[in-house]
């Protein structure tokens, strides 16, 4: 009898921890399907894995190392849709995610004529180089790739990060 009770009780535990971890996905309301994936890190798994898991994930672009110094990140939400997705749909959702959530535009880069990353913040007020979140996205027009961390991403420690690269690449030039 009290092994049913225990699962009972754990069964409506991981119940309400899924129901309150839908009601803050961002993507929620873009349905899985072809072409499109979705991926949800909640704060739990966060709090377990710590920012560890993802300093070793670096591009040419983003320092991963450098934004979680000094992060706390409650969790990450990823979008990639592709061929055979209403991209344009998407891209309409993504644009009304990002004015709805009142985020301000903090890096953006294009190359060639061609929209490349924009990074979107929303900055705490307390700490200029404190965001608590951020939206990374990458719209190549067949593809769209769209990021959302929440928590505290200390966006300062990677722009120090960027400028001190940047200086390095200008003195060996």
């Amino acid at each position: 009898m009290k092994l049913k009770n225990l699962a009972f009780f754990l069964a409506i535990a991981i119940i309400g921890t899924t129901m309150a971890c839908a009601q803050q996905r961002v993507f929620a309301d873009i349905p899985s399907g072809k072409g499109v994936q979705k991926v949800y890190v909640s704060q739990a798994l966060m709090k377990m894995l710590g920012t560890k898991a993802f300093e070793a994930v670096n591009s040419d672009d983003v320092n991963m190392a450098a934004i979680l110094k000094g992060s706390t990140i409650n969790s990450v939400e990823v979008l990639n849709c592709e061929e055979g997705a209403n991209l344009k749909s998407i891209r309409s959702k993504c644009q009304a995610i990002i004015k709805s959530l009142n985020l301000q535009v903090l890096v953006e880069n294009s190359e060639d004529g061609e929209q490349g990353v924009t990074i979107y913040g929303l900055p705490d007020p307390s700490d200029p180089d404190i965001v608590t979140t951020a939206l990374i996205y990458n719209d190549e027009g067949d593809e769209i790739n769209c990021v959302v961390l929440t928590g505290k991403i200390n966006f300062g420690a990677a722009v120090s990060q960027a400028m001190d690269n940047q200086n390095d690449d200008d003195d060996n030039n």
